[in-house]
């Protein structure tokens, strides 16, 4: 008789903390999207107007400032990929965290 009684509060505390984490889980802010492909858009729209710009280069109107400006551009999208990638593994490694804690 114990050992039944005993099964019957491991699953009614399994039940409620399913309760539990599905109310918290609806209550979330969520985990942002995957930004990467429009990441990579904004990094095709700016090789193409320095693609547009080498064409200016070609006529003589040359400014060496528009590599400079893709390069930073570029490296401010990585360094954005990079930290959207973190939140991303940061929010499923404390959602797991928190799941073992049910």
């Amino acid at each position: 008789m114990i050992t039944t009684t005993n099964r019957i509060k491991k699953r009614l505390k399994k039940a409620d903390k399913q309760k539990i984490r599905t109310r918290d889980k609806a209550n979330s802010p969520g985990v942002p999207p995957n930004t990467c492909p429009y990441i990579d858009l904004v990094i095709t729209m700016i090789n193409d107007m320095h693609d547009a710009y080498e064409r200016l280069r070609t006529s003589g109107e040359h400014q060496p400032k528009m590599d400079d400006i893709k390069t930073l551009a570029e490296d401010q999208l990585e360094y954005i990929r990079r930290a959207n990638e973190c939140l991303r593994d940061n929010s499923a490694y404390w959602y797991n965290k928190y799941k073992s804690l049910l």
